[in-house]
């Protein structure tokens, strides 16, 4: 019994810390959009018919909500490696992690809805639905090895 604790255990803390790798990728994603490609950035932003105040506006927007995915992935992902560490309580884990999945189901729903959308670049739709559906099985695993690890701690009478 504790060998299965251990095992889940330590899968809860690899799904943390993928979590938390997982949430980089957008942010990295936008920099190396509107610094690195800024001709791309400008194309969608010309093709909208929008001037410079609305450019700025929805590049602080979306950062925005970039900034607050990676707090709550981060938030999650600490969560979950301090319970595994049997540092934490897993209520709060239990708590970001149902959000996360939640928000991570509509961004798939999201993506295959506007899969029909994207008709110059068909890959980076794809690119995006992998990387989502990956984010949606991590979230799943860390969900499951954390009811696992509840459960075997209230058979050994443990209090963490």
């Amino acid at each position: 019994m504790k060998k299965k604790l251990r095992r889940n255990e330590d899968l809860l803390m690899m799904s943390g810390w993928g979590a938390i790798l997982m949430a980089l990728f957008p942010v990295v994603d936008i920099i190396i959009t509107v610094f690195l490609r800024p001709k791309d950035y400008e194309a969608e932003i010309l093709r909208a018919g929008v001037g410079l105040e609305f450019k700025v506006f929805i590049f602080v927007f979306i950062l925005g909500i970039m900034v607050v995915r990676l707090i709550f992935f981060v938030l999650a992902g600490r969560a979950a490696i301090g319970v595994s560490k049997r540092e934490k309580k897993s209520a709060l884990c239990l708590v970001f992690s149902f959000i996360l999945l939640f928000a991570t189901v509509f961004s798939v729903y999201l993506d295959v809805y506007g899969f029909g959308s994207y008709s110059s670049d068909i890959s980076e739709a794809v690119v995006y639905l992998i990387l989502d559906v990956m984010t949606l099985f991590i979230i799943l695993e860390m969900l499951v090895s954390l009811c696992r690890i509840r459960s075997l701690r209230k058979k050994l009478n443990m209090e963490y």
